[in-house]
């Protein structure tokens, strides 16, 4: 195997994966031509390339770039390397392809606008468009165009063992074609006459072009269907040769009617007599093509476009990496909060309203129109900018001039959870109330809540709430909020928490959100009860250990809160690695629960029904991590290596089994043969295991008896409670013994 590391002498290595076979037969793809065309251009920008054939695809893994020509053969990266990056360029055969193939790539370079625009909705990838291209230092035009001309009509390539419609076209209106492609005596025996030869060399082809009149041509149904474009087009105008093709949106969005395009015979007869009519004409519109094609589908240009891709890849891999460093110092840092103004009403606030305020303007002034206007008068208004880039922070200046309730603070972005705390840290009221800047409560919300909650002395009353779209459209995307917040089900006015939380999760109407529930000031800070910083679903395990040590909660059934969805909200809003944020604020929300859990024992109390209430949700916020996990891309996923020790140990445990995924689909495909050899057991393994297995029948039956003793009491231990639990938090412990028993072996 070659030392690909000593060859490059210091240059990044980049890898062109092309469906060609490694035989000397390659020369006559098309695909062996324009991988070498790429490799020309890519070496002028300093890199050093290896071609490989498909037979070569699984050989040698050493490169730092890996650009895959998709045509009609499959690829699934192997990623031995993680920081080798991936990019597929899909050149044909689309429907081919699946989304599970598309997203094992770091990025996807799709040959049509139509249908890069198509898949980037669905796919966890970045899509880009990357047109066909021809290599304009063999596909260019004469300097003086020849009066005459060696062929008239020409056509290139093989049957595909069907009749093609340009060459069966052009035989029924007598039209004078010569072919170029093989087996198409077996398909069409009348065109046996018209065949010049069976190939023609790659390196031959533009003398060919130059010296035809025109040449006819269609493509496979799916990449007309989807606007791609055949390479044997773009060269042919290359050359300056005049083509007449079926239509694809693709080539009239890059050669407008330059191009003569047809969707049924009746056209394709029309274009035909363009040629015999006016070919002056026809030929000048395609040689003006010529400069375009220089700047926008050179092989030059391609070349550059993919070692921008490749940098930008690995950018944003080491942005993800950056970040996930950072998840464990969210914990530890520390912004100011500067008072702009305190309240100054001296009434003592019977609850506390704490509104977090991020880039809210649009929506804020509706917010806190609705608190103001409270039936409840007896409340402070604590609002928090929590480094706004908009005007929000002048409107609440200006709403706390009108009333002496409202205190503003500002600070540098710290995030909501630890805004919602230091919220907490200025609050006198006897209850807390959390509303979001984007959303509003009804008039009588708080007046109503306290009153319940003061009479029937809870720590928690619960609500519900509505939710309210910003548009048609997002309602059309997000559906699933539609009603959320309406509980149907019918709950204790007062009840210890954990009944409340097996209650609702049985009905499967728990929900987390806090800005739904009022908390007993006295309460949160006895328990000392708060949101965990620097982390999205922070209201998960909040709302989890509030339930746990709440010994009163209450339901209210009314749809005080109105919830406000639109494409900047954080329930919708996709930023920059935010699949990473909810991984990360997912699995640190287990682990609180979990720790939660041991710390305090609460498990010994708990009843059968609350037990599994409580399994349930640590077993659904673990599925969410996962989900969430299989969901990123490689650069993601690769940067959960940064995780400090104090959670590298337990996400790689919980999350990170099937952390190979990628590599399990590539793998598959060359351990398939190997894994086939070994699932053929030789005829004596089998008559050995069989010996095994014929024991006495007192064996069996003094056995069956033990068996069935020990199942028995096996099944009452599982059913217990603290089995369970010991199970889950004593997972990573066992884990790690046993590691380091080998290590001592």
């Amino acid at each position: 195997m070659e030392d690909r590391r000593k060859i490059a002498d210091g240059k990044e290595i980049w890898v062109i994966k092309a469906g060609f076979p490694n035989d000397p037969v390659k020369r006559l793809w098309s695909e062996y031509a324009f991988s070498n065309s790429l490799k020309k251009y890519l070496e002028r920008l300093g890199v050093c390339v290896f071609i490989e054939s498909y037979d070569e695809w699984y050989g040698n893994d050493t490169a730092d770039v890996v650009v895959v020509l998709r045509g009609h053969k499959e690829y699934f990266p192997v990623r031995k390397n993680k920081d080798c990056v991936h990019i597929m360029w899909n050149l044909s055969h689309p429907s081919t392809i699946t989304d599970e193939e598309y997203n094992s790539y770091d990025m996807v370079c799709i040959g049509s606008e139509i249908y890069a625009e198509k898949i980037k909705r669905r796919l966890k990838v970045p899509v880009r468009i990357l047109p066909v291209c021809a290599d304009t230092e063999i596909f260019f035009p004469d300097s003086e165009e020849k009066e005459e001309k060696e062929y008239d009509w020409v056509f290139v390539g093989n049957s595909r063992y069907v009749k093609r419609k340009s060459v069966v076209w052009s035989i029924t209106h007598n039209i004078p074609l010569k072919i170029w492609g093989a087996n198409w005596e077996k398909v069409l025996p009348e065109s046996a006459k018209y065949v010049v030869a069976e190939n023609i060399p790659n390196d031959e082809l533009p003398k060919l072009y130059r010296n035809a009149k025109v040449t006819v041509d269609d493509h496979y149904e799916d990449m007309a269907l989807y606007g791609f474009v055949n390479t044997r087009i773009i060269e042919a105008v290359a050359c300056g040769l005049p083509v007449i093709s079926d239509y694809s949106e693709g080539i009239y969005k890059m050669f407008g009617d330059a191009v003569l395009s047809y969707r049924n015979e009746k056209e394709f007869v029309e274009q035909t007599n363009k040629i015999f009519d006016d070919y002056a004409s026809v030929k000048k519109k395609t040689r003006e093509l010529w400069p375009v094609i220089q700047k926008e589908y050179s092989f030059e240009a391609r070349a550059r476009q993919l070692k921008i891709f490749s940098e930008e890849i690995k950018e944003y891999g080491n942005r993800c990496r950056k970040l996930a460093t950072s998840f464990s110092g969210h914990n530890t840092t520390e912004h100011v909060i500067r008072t702009v103004c305190e309240r100054s009403s001296g009434l003592i606030p019977k609850v506390s309203v704490i509104i977090p305020v991020y880039n809210a303007v649009k929506y804020l002034e509706k917010c806190l129109d609705s608190v103001l206007r409270q039936t409840l008068k007896e409340i402070e208004i604590i609002c928090i900018d929590d480094g706004s880039e908009d005007s929000s922070l002048k409107l609440l200046k200006e709403y706390a001039d009108k009333d002496d309730r409202i205190s503003v603070y500002a600070q540098k972005n710290c995030g909501l959870a630890e805004t919602r705390n230091r919220g907490l840290g200025k609050a006198q009221g006897e209850y807390i109330a959390f509303l979001d800047s984007d959303d509003w409560l009804e008039l009588q919300a708080l007046e109503r809540l306290y009153e319940a909650s003061r009479k029937r002395q809870l720590d928690i009353l619960v609500f519900n709430g509505d939710t309210v779209y910003d548009n048609d459209k997002v309602r059309e995307e997000y559906p699933e909020f539609q009603n959320y917040y309406h509980r149907k089900g019918k709950y204790p006015e007062k009840c210890a928490g954990y009944k409340m939380l097996a209650g609702m999760r049985k009905e499967k109407e728990y929900r987390t959100s806090a800005v739904m529930q009022m908390f007993r000031r006295q309460f949160l800070e006895n328990t000392r009860t708060s949101f965990c910083r620097g982390i999205l679903h922070e209201d998960n395990d909040f709302t989890f250990r509030s339930y746990l040590s709440a010994e009163n909660v209450g339901y209210m059934p009314e749809n005080f809160y109105k919830r406000q969805v639109h494409n900047d909200s954080i329930m919708t809003k996709a930023a920059e690695c935010s699949g990473l944020r909810h991984v990360y604020g997912y699995f640190k929300a287990f682990l609180n629960m979990r720790s939660f859990l041991a710390d305090k024992e609460l498990y010994r109390d708990f009843d059968a029904e609350t037990w599994e209430a409580v399994m349930d949700i640590l077993e659904g916020t673990l599925y969410n991590v996962r989900k969430y996990f299989s969901n990123l891309t490689w650069q993601e996923q690769c940067a959960f290596d940064m995780l400090d020790k104090s959670d590298a140990l337990d996400f790689r445990f919980y999350v990170q089994p099937g952390f190979n995924s990628f590599s399990a689909l590539g793998k598959a495909q060359k351990e398939k043969s190997e894994l086939n050899r070994k699932l053929q057991n030789t005829y004596a393994e089998k008559s050995e295991i069989n010996r095994k297995l014929q024991i006495t029948y007192k064996e069996k039956y003094d056995r069956g008896l033990e068996i069935k003793y020990l199942n028995k009491e096996l099944a009452s231990i599982k059913k217990s409670k603290t089995y369970r639990l010991a199970r889950i938090i004593g997972f990573p412990v066992r884990t790690v013994r046993k590691i380091m028993k080998k290590l001592q072996e």
